[in-house]
């Protein structure tokens, strides 16, 4: 299964990888490095939320 990794600031689909550990990616549009680390199924989660919640902070502060 294809995992989307998108821009943190932009949200711009930056690529699509099954099995990785690390991934380090820079956006085309807006240049943001974003950096990608997993190691379980329940990180990549953890992670994913933890990214939601950063997104939605910047959001309101805007």
């Amino acid at each position: 299964m294809l995992k989307e990794f998108r821009c943190k600031k932009c949200h711009k689909l930056l690529a699509k990888i099954s099995d990785y550990s690390e991934l380090e990616i820079k956006c085309n549009r807006c240049k943001q490095i974003n950096y990608y680390v997993f190691s379980s199924n329940l990180e990549y989660q953890n992670a994913k939320q933890r990214s939601n919640i950063f997104t939605d902070a910047l959001h309101r502060n805007i």
